[in-house]
């Protein structure tokens, strides 16, 4: 399982809109341009200090990460991305973290060059003429 972080302006827009909203008094917009100019303004402001969240489905393949990571940002929406990867939650003696429920827990780290070497690699449980490989 495969994810994109980033930070996304339509995500910040949809804050920004949200928070100018909530204007009352003299700080509040009157008019509809006035209204559009605090959004703008607000926008850059959240997308400037906005942290990275996943900004993409569930992606199957390394591959896939980096052509939605090429698309996103040719269109300019997107800052910060770096793709992610889920596994299973460790505690400090490397057993699996459970929830209340008894149901594994989850983290999402970075994709590094290590993993995607290990699965590049030809993986077989019965081995070529040399012997058995371990995967």
């Amino acid at each position: 399982m495969f994810y994109v972080y980033g930070v996304c302006k339509k995500k910040c827009r949809s804050q920004a809109e949200k928070k100018v909203s909530s204007l009352r008094g003299k700080g509040a917009p009157s008019t509809q341009q006035e209204y559009e100019l605090a959004v703008a303004e607000m926008t850059e402001e959240v997308f400037e200090k906005a942290k990275a969240i996943c900004v993409s489905g569930e992606l199957s393949t390394p591959s896939s990460v980096d052509q939605f990571i090429e698309l996103a940002e040719r269109s300019g929406q997107y800052k910060g991305l770096k793709p992610m990867r889920k596994r299973p939650a460790e505690n400090a003696q490397g057993n699996p973290v459970k929830t209340k429920s008894g149901r594994h827990r989850y983290e999402y780290v970075p994709v590094d060059l290590r993993y995607l070497n290990e699965m590049s690699e030809p993986c077989s449980l019965v081995g070529d003429i040399g012997g058995p490989r371990k995967c």
